[in-house]
């Protein structure tokens, strides 16, 4: 199985294993499963830090959802799936600001995609995905929230508009960043990186200086993020 409670479930597993709480980090789809997780388990969710996050399906309709599929299901083949992704995932995915290691993990990227089952895992990943599950948990989210989303983002019609519906949906405090498209945190680490420090030095702490759960229903004021 694959898809955001998949996901979900063994971030739970790990969590647990480490001994937690923890603040969670989620890319993409990832942000969606993170964002279950502290819905699910709120106990063990001290922070989220969400980049590109995807936490809702896009407007599509029955007929545009089953041509994408059949699409997923000729692209994602060998011997053009590999290079197919890596092409996506360069540009419109990686359009804009670009690491300078960008080029290494591009060649990374395809390199795995070449394996056979990791193709036909993807695959299977884009044909599975879905955000329906997710989009209704968001209310039961109360850790506070740290977002990135590039104005640039191929997944998102309207990413400003993103912004503030993630901002008015979850406790969160949502930046949006120039120039970047569908993965911050390596495109514009050098804005991502001191964002996130900063936030997590504004969260309150006990005694022994380990984050503080949230209290269920205490989400912060809009002003103050």
């Amino acid at each position: 199985m694959h898809g955001d409670l998949a996901t979900g479930s063994d971030v739970i597993a790990l969590v647990e294993h480490l001994g937690g709480p923890a603040v969670l980090i989620g890319s993409s789809m990832g942000a969606a499963s993170v964002a279950w997780v502290a819905a699910e388990r709120p106990d063990l969710v001290t922070g989220l830090v969400l980049s590109g996050p995807l936490l809702r399906n896009p407007p599509t309709s029955p007929l545009l959802e089953h041509l994408m599929h059949a699409a997923y299901r000729v692209m994602f083949v060998r011997p053009w799936g590999a290079a197919l992704w890596a092409s996506y995932y360069r540009s419109p995915l990686s359009r804009g600001r670009r690491a300078p290691w960008f080029e290494e993990h591009l060649a990374a990227v395809r390199t795995a995609m070449s394996d056979p089952a990791h193709l036909r895992q993807f695959r299977r990943l884009t044909l599975q995905l879905t955000h329906a599950p997710v989009e209704p948990r968001l209310v039961d989210v109360h850790a506070p929230a740290l977002a990135f989303i590039g104005r640039r983002d191929p997944d998102l019609r309207d990413p400003a508009a993103e912004a503030v519906w993630i901002e008015q949906t979850l406790d969160a405090r949502a930046v949006l960043l120039e120039d970047v498209a569908h993965y911050p945190h390596h495109q514009a680490a050098d804005d991502v990186v001191p964002a996130t420090l900063a936030w997590l030095a504004e969260r309150p702490r006990d005694t022994s200086g380990r984050l503080v759960l949230p209290v269920r229903g205490d989400r912060t004021d809009p002003a103050d993020r």
